[in-house]
This record gives structure tokens, C-alpha cells and sequence, in this order.
């Protein structure tokens, strides 16, 4: 059994690769400040070369591949917030908590993503921070639009294009319903940080 960064050392021994590993269990804060500017700082300079071009009104073929390079940097922001979720890209809870909150209000996505690492591949608590998984049994037994309705869920073009853009622009930023205070209060830190970047 591998221990988790701050656990007590398992009675089982554990392989030198792992061993070997141990290194980069505690988040260097140089490198960390770094990959966050060095991706931040581009996307937005990307960004405004796009608004740039559409006022001068560029034809949009050639705005393609100016995105294509912004959605690189996008990548690198995803994975940034993805750390900030799991509290490794920082030691600080509070830092990690900061910046995932600078990038998205992620407090939900951490929630619902964690339920997701403690089921994941269990089919008998799906259905919280993960992809919308059948059995062949149950699709069969669906009526037809839902079984439409899930072949389109997991088309390509919805799952890593419309449906990304969908929970992170709109999904996320609104409490589940009969969560209550404790739900809102996940997402009210983001707004408090785009009112403060907005002025």
C-alpha cells in the first residue's frame, strides 16, 4: 500500500520507484508561481490580440488559429485548477483555494471531483463528479430519448467541446438546488474576485 503525502509510513515496504518519486510529493513554490504566470500571462495577452483583431475586423478564418494556441495555455490553467482542487500545487490549503478561485469558483467541482476519486469505476455509486456511465443492461432498458439523449452525451463533439463550456461558464456558477447556504457559499468567492478584476 503507497502512502498518501502526510500519512504515517505504511509496515509494507514500498518499491524503490516510489521511492524514487518522493522527491516531487511537496509542491515547489518557485516552480508553482511560475507555471502560473507563464500560463495566466499568455492567455490573456492571446486574448486581447483576439479582441484586437475583431475590431479591426480580421476575417475569422484567421482568428482559428490564434484560438487554437489560446486553448494550449487553456489546458495549462485546467491543470493548474485541477492541482489547486486535489491542495497540491501549493502547500497552503488557503493558496490552493485562492487561485482555484482566481481561475473558476471550483469549490463545487472540488467537492463533486473528490466523491468522484472515492467512486470512481463503481458502479454502484455513480452519478456525482463523474461521466454518465450505463451498463449495457440498463441502456437497453431506457426509453428511446434517453437513450438519444445519452448517445448525444457522449458524442465527441458535446463531451469535450459544448458540454466542458457548459459546466464551467454556466453550471458551476450556480448553487445545486437544496443546498443551501453551505452551496452558495461555494460559489460566492469567485463572484467576490470578478467584481475585484472587473474594477
Amino acid at each position: 500500500m503507497f502512502r498518501q503525502p502526510g500519512m504515517a509510513k505504511p509496515l509494507i515496504s514500498e518499491p524503490q520507484w516510489y521511492q524514487e518519486i518522493l522527491k516531487y510529493e511537496k509542491p515547489d513554490l518557485s516552480k508553482s508561481i511560475f507555471q502560473i504566470f507563464s500560463s495566466l500571462a499568455p492567455y490573456i495577452a492571446i486574448w486581447v490580440f483576439i479582441v484586437w483583431m475583431i475590431n479591426k475586423a480580421y476575417a475569422w478564418w484567421l482568428l482559428l488559429p490564434v484560438g487554437a494556441i489560446a486553448s494550449i495555455f487553456l489546458v495549462r490553467i485546467f491543470i493548474i485548477f485541477h492541482d489547486c482542487t486535489h491542495n497540491s500545487f501549493f502547500v497552503s490549503r488557503k493558496t490552493n483555494r485562492f487561485w482555484g478561485y482566481v481561475i473558476t469558483p471550483f469549490e463545487r467541482w472540488q467537492h463533486s471531483h473528490n466523491i468522484h476519486h472515492n467512486s470512481y469505476a463503481d458502479l454502484d455509486h455513480r452519478g456525482v463528479g463523474d461521466v454518465w456511465t450505463l451498463t449495457m443492461e440498463e441502456y437497453l432498458r431506457l426509453p428511446l430519448h434517453r437513450k438519444i439523449a445519452y448517445r448525444l452525451y457522449r458524442n465527441p463533439f458535446i463531451m469535450f467541446g459544448l458540454g466542458p463550456a457548459y459546466v464551467f461558464l454556466f453550471d458551476h456558477r450556480f448553487s445545486l438546488k437544496g443546498s443551501g447556504s453551505k452551496g452558495r457559499s461555494m460559489i460566492w468567492p469567485f463572484y467576490s474576485l470578478s467584481g475585484y478584476w472587473a474594477f
